[in-house]
């Protein structure tokens, strides 16, 4: 094999880099909402700033591993290289005090990391979560519209402070998403269901009907409904499949006393269906609808006031679940054609 020599000077590179700036979400934003988001951003940044260094607690973990070796060599018998110092000896005490000034250094540095880290992973959260929803999660043919007028962040009668107010939001939404899981759980009436169930047991009963043709034109058996069954094939090297055609009994027993199956059924959806709190699609789709709505307005309400608490610098954060328009204060803005105003979500 032989190679061949490159050129003696060979020509400077010539392809173009690309120098296109990654895309920036705040190009999606009014401006209200695009100041929120650097907002956001600014707080993680200054929550991470704010974390104790690896270093420091490696260090403080350190100095009380050697103050606890001091303390013991001290004490340790001259066999096992120590010193035998008496306990009460000065020497000793002054180890003592070393060690627990340590142990009190990286109890509290380590303390420190957890709240701090704990915060800075809450706020980063809240962060993915809001610039997740700008890349994926808006939907299609949208815009998004600083918020006019924004709500207040004043507090409500009885309210002792914004974190009473902030939890009372709070608390205001779950009460309102448990109300979203009892619709959500709630039966459909059993006129409907038995709709249902009758067109179920006829589909049912159809792939049952045993295929008399054969009989009638050819004198062959009956056909009668079949299924494709696959099974694993074990004892084998290599993993295999085997498949095979049973009868199905299921549809055929259906299509022979359907009206029992019917009746049957009838009877337990009428035992288990509870028409007093059922609701239809209809009716789900407008109390979900404006229970959502009543999620939202709290949600807004929750994050002007948790803006309000950090600009008044107390220890309180964005819910990490809070919907993103409700934090950056916009809305979502169907995309207007022509002579159209779009509508607001």
């Amino acid at each position: 094999m032989s190679f061949e020599a490159g050129p003696a000077n060979p020509a400077p590179f010539t392809g173009i880099a690309n120098t296109v700036p990654q895309y920036d979400l705040l190009g999606l934003l009014g401006t209200h909402a695009a100041h929120r988001l650097r907002q956001l951003r600014q707080l993680v940044s200054d929550k991470h700033a704010v974390l104790p260094l690896g270093a420091d607690i490696r260090d403080a973990a350190d100095t009380k591993l050697a103050a606890e070796r001091q303390l013991q060599r001290l004490l340790a018998s001259r066999s096992q290289h120590g010193f035998n110092l008496d306990p009460t000896d000065q020497r000793v005490g002054l180890a003592e005090e070393t060690l627990a000034k340590a142990t009190d250094d990286l109890r509290r540095i380590r303390e420190l990391d957890e709240v701090r880290s704990a915060s800075w992973r809450d706020a980063s959260a809240t962060l993915v979560n809001v610039e997740q929803y700008l890349r994926l999660g808006r939907p299609g043919n949208t815009t998004l519209r600083d918020l006019d007028p924004r709500p207040e962040p004043k507090l409500s009668n009885g309210e002792k402070g914004l974190i009473d107010a902030i939890e009372n939001r709070r608390r205001n939404v779950r009460e309102a998403k448990a109300t979203l899981h009892r619709i959500a759980s709630a039966c459909f009436p059993s006129s409907y269901c038995k709709m249902r169930m009758r067109e179920m047991v006829e589909q049912i009963a159809m792939l049952g009907q045993p295929d008399i043709g054969n009989l009638l034109e050819h004198d062959r058996n009956i056909v009668f409904p079949t299924q494709r069954v696959q099974s694993s094939v074990v004892g084998l090297d290599d993993p295999a499949l085997a498949f095979t055609e049973i009868e199905h009994a299921t549809p055929f027993a259906i299509w022979l006393g359907k009206e029992t199956v019917i009746k049957r059924l009838d009877a337990l959806i009428d035992s288990e269906c509870d028409d007093k709190n059922a609701l239809s699609h209809e009716q789900r789709e407008r109390a979900e609808a404006e229970v959502q709505a009543d999620v939202l307005a709290q949600e807004r309400i929750e994050a002007a006031l948790v803006w309000r608490g950090l600009h008044e610098g107390l220890a309180v954060s964005h819910r990490t679940d809070c919907t993103p328009v409700a934090i950056l204060e916009c809305e979502v803005v169907t995309a207007p054609r022509a002579g159209s105003n779009g509508h607001r979500r």
